[in-house]
Protein backbone atom coordinates (compact mmCIF):
# COMPACT_ATOMS: atom_id res chain seq x y z
CA UNK A 1 0.00 0.00 0.00
CA UNK A 2 1.17 3.46 -0.47
CA UNK A 3 2.49 6.24 2.15
CA UNK A 4 1.43 9.67 1.71
CA UNK A 5 3.37 12.57 3.40
CA UNK A 6 0.60 15.08 4.70
CA UNK A 7 1.85 18.51 4.83
CA UNK A 8 -0.08 20.88 7.28
CA UNK A 9 0.38 24.84 7.76
CA UNK A 10 -0.75 26.50 10.61
CA UNK A 11 -1.37 29.15 12.41
CA UNK A 12 -3.99 29.81 15.29
CA UNK A 13 -6.17 27.38 14.40
CA UNK A 14 -7.96 26.02 17.62
CA UNK A 15 -11.44 25.58 16.15
CA UNK A 16 -10.72 23.25 13.83
CA UNK A 17 -7.46 21.30 13.98
CA UNK A 18 -8.45 18.78 15.76
CA UNK A 19 -11.36 17.63 13.38
CA UNK A 20 -9.13 18.31 9.99
CA UNK A 21 -5.69 16.00 11.73
CA UNK A 22 -8.61 13.16 12.85
CA UNK A 23 -10.29 12.90 9.39
CA UNK A 24 -6.72 12.46 7.90
CA UNK A 25 -5.36 9.77 10.47
CA UNK A 26 -8.90 7.89 9.53
CA UNK A 27 -7.98 7.53 5.75
CA UNK A 28 -7.41 4.82 4.20
CA UNK A 29 -4.35 5.74 2.95
CA UNK A 30 -1.26 4.94 5.23
CA UNK A 31 0.36 8.92 6.31
CA UNK A 32 2.63 10.63 8.12
CA UNK A 33 1.09 14.64 9.13
CA UNK A 34 4.19 17.07 9.27
CA UNK A 35 3.39 20.28 10.76
CA UNK A 36 4.62 23.61 10.33
CA UNK A 37 3.00 26.35 12.65
CA UNK A 38 3.47 30.29 11.97
CA UNK A 39 3.73 31.15 15.67
CA UNK A 40 0.78 30.28 16.85
CA UNK A 41 -0.50 32.43 20.02
CA UNK A 42 -3.61 30.04 21.01
CA UNK A 43 -3.85 26.63 21.97
CA UNK A 44 -3.17 25.06 18.20
CA UNK A 45 0.15 23.32 19.23
CA UNK A 46 -1.23 21.84 21.98
CA UNK A 47 -4.47 20.13 20.58
CA UNK A 48 -1.80 18.96 18.47
CA UNK A 49 0.39 17.74 21.07
CA UNK A 50 -2.33 16.17 23.14
CA UNK A 51 -2.43 13.19 20.00
CA UNK A 52 0.59 12.06 20.66
CA UNK A 53 0.74 9.87 17.89
CA UNK A 54 4.16 9.22 16.22
CA UNK A 55 2.38 9.72 13.05
CA UNK A 56 2.19 13.64 13.75
CA UNK A 57 5.43 15.61 13.48
CA UNK A 58 6.02 19.31 14.11
CA UNK A 59 8.97 20.68 12.05
CA UNK A 60 8.85 24.14 12.65
CA UNK A 61 7.28 26.54 15.19
CA UNK A 62 8.68 29.92 14.40
CA UNK A 63 7.34 32.99 12.86
CA UNK A 64 7.17 32.95 8.38
CA UNK A 65 4.09 35.54 7.93
CA UNK A 66 1.99 33.79 5.40
CA UNK A 67 0.69 30.86 4.66
CA UNK A 68 2.79 30.02 1.22
CA UNK A 69 5.66 30.93 3.49
CA UNK A 70 4.89 28.31 5.66
CA UNK A 71 4.36 25.84 3.11
CA UNK A 72 7.30 26.89 1.45
CA UNK A 73 9.48 26.33 4.75
CA UNK A 74 8.00 22.97 5.53
CA UNK A 75 8.62 21.79 1.89
CA UNK A 76 12.16 23.32 2.19
CA UNK A 77 12.69 21.97 5.83
CA UNK A 78 10.96 18.54 5.00
CA UNK A 79 13.46 15.45 6.34
CA UNK A 80 15.40 15.07 3.52
CA UNK A 81 16.14 11.63 5.26
CA UNK A 82 12.57 10.70 4.89
CA UNK A 83 11.42 11.19 1.54
CA UNK A 84 12.08 8.09 0.16
CA UNK A 85 9.60 6.55 2.77
CA UNK A 86 6.45 8.21 0.71
CA UNK A 87 4.97 7.42 -2.65
CA UNK A 88 2.89 10.64 -2.50
CA UNK A 89 2.85 14.12 -0.97
CA UNK A 90 -0.58 16.30 -0.06
CA UNK A 91 -1.24 19.59 1.20
CA UNK A 92 -3.67 19.97 3.96
CA UNK A 93 -5.05 23.28 5.39
CA UNK A 94 -5.99 23.61 9.13
CA UNK A 95 -9.93 23.98 9.16
CA UNK A 96 -11.03 21.82 6.15
CA UNK A 97 -11.77 17.63 6.44
CA UNK A 98 -11.32 15.56 4.19
CA UNK A 99 -13.01 11.84 3.39
CA UNK A 100 -11.54 8.59 4.66
CA UNK A 101 -11.05 7.81 0.73
CA UNK A 102 -9.83 10.93 -0.76
CA UNK A 103 -6.54 10.02 -0.65
CA UNK A 104 -6.92 6.61 -2.18
CA UNK A 105 -9.15 8.16 -4.89
CA UNK A 106 -6.64 10.70 -5.55
CA UNK A 107 -4.01 8.60 -6.01
CA UNK A 108 -5.89 6.03 -7.96
CA UNK A 109 -6.66 8.96 -10.50
CA UNK A 110 -3.05 9.70 -10.89
CA UNK A 111 -2.13 6.25 -11.76
CA UNK A 112 -5.09 5.74 -14.39
CA UNK A 113 -3.99 8.93 -16.04
CA UNK A 114 -0.19 8.70 -15.41
CA UNK A 115 -0.25 12.54 -14.09
CA UNK A 116 1.78 14.06 -11.37
CA UNK A 117 -0.54 16.08 -9.42
CA UNK A 118 -4.41 15.79 -8.84
CA UNK A 119 -6.94 17.95 -7.36
CA UNK A 120 -10.56 17.58 -6.03
CA UNK A 121 -14.04 19.56 -6.60
CA UNK A 122 -15.42 20.60 -3.01
CA UNK A 123 -18.27 20.28 -0.75
CA UNK A 124 -18.28 23.21 1.09
CA UNK A 125 -19.66 23.42 4.43
CA UNK A 126 -19.99 26.18 7.28
CA UNK A 127 -18.69 26.73 10.35
CA UNK A 128 -20.48 23.88 12.18
CA UNK A 129 -20.37 21.51 9.23
CA UNK A 130 -23.29 21.51 7.60
CA UNK A 131 -23.28 21.32 3.48
CA UNK A 132 -23.82 24.96 1.36
CA UNK A 133 -23.16 23.56 -2.05
CA UNK A 134 -20.61 21.58 -3.95
CA UNK A 135 -18.04 22.91 -6.80
CA UNK A 136 -16.80 21.54 -9.70
CA UNK A 137 -12.82 21.80 -10.51
CA UNK A 138 -12.95 19.20 -13.01
CA UNK A 139 -12.96 21.70 -15.46
CA UNK A 140 -10.50 21.51 -18.81
CA UNK A 141 -7.26 23.80 -18.38
CA UNK A 142 -6.67 26.13 -21.42
CA UNK A 143 -3.63 26.78 -22.95
CA UNK A 144 -2.73 29.47 -20.48
CA UNK A 145 -5.02 29.03 -17.15
CA UNK A 146 -2.22 27.87 -15.12
CA UNK A 147 -0.66 31.19 -15.31
CA UNK A 148 -3.82 33.28 -14.49
CA UNK A 149 -5.66 30.89 -11.45
CA UNK A 150 -5.04 27.48 -9.67
CA UNK A 151 -6.19 24.50 -10.49
CA UNK A 152 -8.53 23.80 -7.35
CA UNK A 153 -8.20 24.44 -3.14
CA UNK A 154 -4.34 23.75 -2.34
CA UNK A 155 -5.68 21.61 0.60
CA UNK A 156 -7.26 19.08 -1.99
CA UNK A 157 -3.65 18.68 -3.79
CA UNK A 158 -2.35 15.06 -4.19
CA UNK A 159 1.29 14.77 -6.06
CA UNK A 160 3.95 12.19 -6.51
CA UNK A 161 7.30 12.37 -5.23
CA UNK A 162 8.76 12.98 -8.10
CA UNK A 163 7.14 16.00 -8.20
CA UNK A 164 7.63 17.00 -4.99
CA UNK A 165 11.18 16.07 -4.63
CA UNK A 166 12.08 18.43 -8.22
CA UNK A 167 9.85 21.48 -6.80
CA UNK A 168 11.75 21.45 -3.39
CA UNK A 169 15.35 21.12 -5.39
CA UNK A 170 14.19 24.05 -7.23
CA UNK A 171 13.11 25.70 -3.91
CA UNK A 172 16.12 25.64 -2.68
CA UNK A 173 18.30 26.90 -5.47
CA UNK A 174 16.42 29.91 -5.99
CA UNK A 175 15.22 32.87 -5.00
CA UNK A 176 11.29 33.81 -5.64
CA UNK A 177 9.22 36.56 -5.47
CA UNK A 178 6.69 36.43 -2.61
CA UNK A 179 3.55 34.68 -4.06
CA UNK A 180 0.39 34.77 -2.53
CA UNK A 181 -0.62 31.26 -3.61
CA UNK A 182 1.61 27.89 -2.41
CA UNK A 183 -0.33 25.74 -4.46
CA UNK A 184 -1.40 28.22 -7.65
CA UNK A 185 2.66 27.88 -7.95
CA UNK A 186 3.12 24.34 -7.44
CA UNK A 187 0.01 23.85 -10.24
CA UNK A 188 1.73 26.22 -12.35
CA UNK A 189 5.06 24.81 -12.11
CA UNK A 190 4.10 21.08 -13.10
CA UNK A 191 2.53 22.62 -16.76
CA UNK A 192 5.79 24.74 -17.69
CA UNK A 193 7.73 21.22 -16.27
CA UNK A 194 5.37 19.29 -19.13
CA UNK A 195 3.64 17.28 -16.82
CA UNK A 196 0.23 15.99 -16.22
CA UNK A 197 -2.86 17.60 -13.67
CA UNK A 198 -5.94 16.88 -13.39
CA UNK A 199 -8.96 17.13 -10.81
CA UNK A 200 -11.14 15.03 -9.58
CA UNK A 201 -15.22 15.28 -10.43
CA UNK A 202 -16.58 13.63 -7.33
CA UNK A 203 -15.70 16.05 -4.65
CA UNK A 204 -14.58 14.16 -1.32
CA UNK A 205 -13.11 16.92 0.39
CA UNK A 206 -15.42 19.25 2.58
CA UNK A 207 -13.89 22.86 2.18
CA UNK A 208 -15.20 24.76 5.51
CA UNK A 209 -16.39 28.37 5.20
CA UNK A 210 -15.74 31.14 7.98
CA UNK A 211 -14.45 34.55 8.03
CA UNK A 212 -11.06 33.83 8.74
CA UNK A 213 -10.55 31.71 4.91
CA UNK A 214 -7.79 33.51 3.11
CA UNK A 215 -10.04 33.42 0.15
CA UNK A 216 -13.22 31.59 0.66
CA UNK A 217 -15.56 29.42 -1.95
CA UNK A 218 -16.39 31.01 -5.31
CA UNK A 219 -20.00 30.64 -4.83
CA UNK A 220 -19.90 32.03 -1.07
CA UNK A 221 -20.70 36.00 -0.75
CA UNK A 222 -17.14 36.29 0.59
CA UNK A 223 -15.10 34.69 -1.99
CA UNK A 224 -16.61 36.64 -4.50
CA UNK A 225 -16.21 40.12 -2.81
CA UNK A 226 -12.56 38.84 -2.13
CA UNK A 227 -12.21 38.11 -6.07
CA UNK A 228 -13.71 41.47 -6.83
CA UNK A 229 -11.73 43.29 -4.44
CA UNK A 230 -8.21 41.42 -5.78
CA UNK A 231 -9.22 42.49 -9.98
CA UNK A 232 -9.89 45.87 -8.95
CA UNK A 233 -7.02 47.30 -6.94
CA UNK A 234 -4.66 45.04 -9.08
CA UNK A 235 -3.76 41.85 -6.52
CA UNK A 236 -4.27 39.41 -9.30
CA UNK A 237 -2.20 41.19 -11.37
CA UNK A 238 0.78 41.70 -9.25
CA UNK A 239 0.06 37.62 -8.44
CA UNK A 240 0.22 36.94 -11.93
CA UNK A 241 3.33 38.78 -12.68
CA UNK A 242 5.20 37.28 -9.61
CA UNK A 243 4.00 33.86 -10.73
CA UNK A 244 5.57 34.64 -14.05
CA UNK A 245 8.77 35.38 -12.75
CA UNK A 246 9.22 32.85 -10.08
CA UNK A 247 8.54 29.98 -12.62
CA UNK A 248 11.16 31.75 -14.81
CA UNK A 249 13.92 31.12 -12.41
CA UNK A 250 12.13 27.60 -11.12
CA UNK A 251 12.30 26.07 -14.41
CA UNK A 252 14.32 28.24 -16.61
CA UNK A 253 11.65 28.61 -19.32
CA UNK A 254 9.80 32.21 -20.32
CA UNK A 255 6.73 31.75 -20.17
CA UNK A 256 4.18 34.42 -21.53
CA UNK A 257 3.49 36.66 -19.03
CA UNK A 258 7.13 36.48 -19.06
CA UNK A 259 7.78 37.37 -22.58
CA UNK A 260 4.34 39.90 -22.40
CA UNK A 261 6.92 42.05 -20.23
CA UNK A 262 9.75 41.86 -22.21
CA UNK A 263 8.18 42.42 -25.27
CA UNK A 264 8.48 39.57 -26.77
CA UNK A 265 5.39 38.22 -27.65
CA UNK A 266 2.86 38.92 -30.57
CA UNK A 267 -0.39 39.61 -31.24
CA UNK A 268 -1.51 36.32 -31.64
CA UNK A 269 -0.47 35.35 -28.64
CA UNK A 270 -1.79 38.09 -26.78
CA UNK A 271 -5.37 37.88 -28.21
CA UNK A 272 -5.07 33.91 -27.24
CA UNK A 273 -3.98 34.82 -23.87
CA UNK A 274 -7.49 36.52 -23.46
CA UNK A 275 -9.34 34.45 -24.65
CA UNK A 276 -7.66 31.09 -23.43
CA UNK A 277 -7.03 32.09 -19.57
CA UNK A 278 -9.43 31.34 -17.10
CA UNK A 279 -10.82 27.94 -17.64
CA UNK A 280 -14.67 29.03 -16.77
CA UNK A 281 -15.88 31.34 -19.75
CA UNK A 282 -17.41 33.91 -17.35
CA UNK A 283 -14.35 34.33 -15.61
CA UNK A 284 -12.53 35.21 -18.93
CA UNK A 285 -14.60 38.45 -19.03
CA UNK A 286 -13.12 39.63 -15.08
CA UNK A 287 -9.81 38.27 -15.96
CA UNK A 288 -9.62 40.47 -19.37
CA UNK A 289 -9.38 43.84 -17.11
CA UNK A 290 -6.40 42.28 -15.64
CA UNK A 291 -4.92 40.66 -18.90
CA UNK A 292 -5.23 43.91 -20.88
CA UNK A 293 -3.49 46.10 -17.60
CA UNK A 294 -0.36 43.79 -18.02
CA UNK A 295 -0.12 44.29 -22.40
CA UNK A 296 -0.70 48.00 -21.85
CA UNK A 297 1.75 48.72 -19.20
CA UNK A 298 3.91 45.94 -19.82
CA UNK A 299 7.19 48.09 -19.72
CA UNK A 300 6.03 49.68 -16.37
CA UNK A 301 5.28 46.53 -14.87
CA UNK A 302 8.77 44.90 -16.16
CA UNK A 303 10.48 47.90 -14.36
CA UNK A 304 8.80 47.69 -11.11
CA UNK A 305 8.76 43.80 -10.49
CA UNK A 306 11.76 42.60 -12.54
CA UNK A 307 15.19 43.23 -11.15
CA UNK A 308 17.45 42.01 -14.11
Amino acid sequence: MANIAVLMATYNGENYIESQIQSILQSTINNKIYISDDGSTDSTLKKIQNFKNKNIEIICQSKKGSSSKNFFSLIKNFPECEIESFDYFAFSDQDDLITKTHYENSIKLLKENKAELCGSSTINIDIQGATINEINYDLTNTEYSHLVEGLAPGFTFVFTKKIFTLFREKLLENDIPEVFWHDWLLYSFCIESGHKVLSKKTGDVFYRQHGENLTGSRKSTQGLFQRFTKIIDNFYLEQIIKVSIALKRLTGKKNLVYRILHNESNLIEKLDFLFKSRRRIQDRFAISYVLLNLMLNAKKLKLTFIEE
